[in-house]
């Protein structure tokens, strides 16, 4: 590894480090649960 990218590992901003951290295992949760996924998208319809 590079001088550069080490720095930008390091010298970066932990929250949005954690933030992105968190929305990837959501998504790759949802892509591997698609069943949760559906259930997920139903809370959302309108019932008719």
């Amino acid at each position: 590894m590079d001088k550069e990218s080490l720095e930008l590992i390091t010298g970066g901003n932990w929250w949005e480090i954690s933030q992105t951290l968190g929305y990837v295992g959501i998504f790759g949760l949802l892509l591997n649960q698609p069943d949760l996924l559906q259930e997920f998208l139903n809370c959302f319809k309108k019932k008719k």
